[in-house]
C-alpha cells in the first residue's frame, strides 16, 4: 500500500533516515497496524536509495509485499540499480540485504552517526528476481 509519510515515520523508529520531497514508501500491514515499511529516495534517473525496517519477530515478508518493493524502482521509475546503506554493525541486516540479491559494493568508514562503518549495497535491475 503506498503511503511514504506512513512508512517514514515507522522506519524513523528504526533508524534515523532524511527526507526529500521525492520520498515514496510502502507499508505492509497486519491486523491494522505497519509492521513493515520500505522508503525509497533521492532517485536521479539510475539510482534510488532502499531503507527498510519492520517489527522484530513479525512475519511480515510477503510475496506480494516483496513483488511491490522491487516494482516501484525498476517497473515504474526505470532505475538501473537500487542502493542500500547499513551500519557494518547490523550484521542482521546485511544478511538479509545479502538474502535478497544485494551485493556488498563498498565501506565506508566511520562514516555512521555514531562513528561506526557504513556497508553500501547495490542491486542491478537485471540481477532482480522479484520485479
Amino acid at each position: 500500500m503506498p503511503d511514504g509519510e506512513a512508512a517514514y515515520g515507522f522506519i524513523n523508529r528504526f533508524f534515523e533516515v532524511g527526507r526529500t520531497e521525492q520520498l515514496k514508501g510502502l507499508c505492509q500491514f497486519k491486523d491494522g497496524e505497519i509492521i513493515a515499511a520500505v522508503i525509497f529516495d533521492d532517485f536521479n534517473g539510475c539510482n534510488i536509495f532502499m531503507h527498510c525496517a519492520a517489527v522484530p519477530s513479525k512475519k511480515w515478508l510477503t510475496r506480494h509485499f516483496l513483488h511491490e518493493a522491487f516494482k516501484h524502482p525498476f517497473v515504474t521509475l526505470g532505475a538501473h540499480r537500487i542502493t542500500l546503506w547499513i551500519e557494518k554493525s547490523n550484521i542482521d541486516s546485511r544478511r538479509f540485504a545479502q538474502h535478497l540479491g544485494f551485493t556488498h559494493e563498498a565501506d565506508l568508514k566511520q562514516a555512521g552517526k555514531d562513528g561506526g562503518d557504513i556497508a553500501i549495497y547495490r542491486m542491478f535491475r537485471q540481477d532482480c528476481r522479484y520485479a
